[in-house]
């Protein structure tokens, strides 16, 4: 059958320095407000199962209390928290799959910002999509990762952005472990395997290609 469910939810937060610095490392602490970030949400979530498959689709409708936003500073190339009101319609379509094997995930999110707020709200991308996949080969000695990540484009309020706007991204990931016995697993990373050329926040972007591996020991 399908599982249909309406429901609430709220989240309180203080906006602590912890908190922004996780968002935007790069944001001006001392001209910064610290305000309470209250989110009120309500949501219709639709589901159906079929075999290993999983369909969803979330609908919300988002009431923000003193969301963060942030302004950027030409003269420190640094961002300034600030805070607004605001309310965000989300529509959530997924599909999932899981075997012993193998796993999928795929979601996609679309955003769609209030008339009031949508020509000031920065940093905040319209649609949003992800792709997750795991592999689990001779008996799960061998797991294999992949993450794909899309984000459209974003405004930004930068003076020295002549368009105000920052491109839409693609993100490949790949990762990879092999167990070795209980005790040792080898490991390995590849971050930004496109290496596409994006930034998160404007004048800071990110590493291109990335890779790194390792040993993980289990005592």
């Amino acid at each position: 059958g399908i599982d249909l469910h309406l429901y609430t939810s709220s989240r309180y937060n203080r906006n602590s320095m912890h908190y922004l610095t996780a968002l935007n490392p790069y944001y001006r602490t001392d001209l910064s407000t610290l305000s309470v970030n209250y989110l009120r949400s309500y949501n219709l979530s639709i589901s159906k199962k079929h075999q290993n498959f999983n369909f969803g689709l979330r609908l919300a409708y988002n009431d923000y209390t003193g969301d963060d936003l942030h302004f950027d500073r030409v003269d420190t190339n640094r961002a300034v928290v600030g805070d607004i009101d605001r309310t965000e319609w989300q529509i959530n379509p997924s599909i999932s799959y899981s075997h012993e094997m193998a796993s999928l995930e795929l979601s996609y999110n679309y955003n769609i910002f209030s008339s009031d707020t949508k020509d000031i709200l920065v940093y905040r991308p319209e649609s949003e999509l992800s792709l997750n996949l795991t592999e689990n080969l001779f008996e799960s000695k061998l797991v294999l990762s992949q993450s794909l990540n899309f984000n459209s484009s974003r405004r930004t309020v930068h003076p020295l952005d002549e368009d105000m706007l920052l491109e839409a991204f693609w993100d490949l990931s790949l990762g990879l472990e092999y167990k070795l016995n209980k005790s040792f697993t080898i490991f390995g990373r590849a971050m930004n395997v496109l290496g596409s050329e994006y930034e998160l926040w404007y004048g800071h972007p990110v590493f291109q290609r990335q890779f790194l591996g390792g040993l993980r020991v289990n005592f």
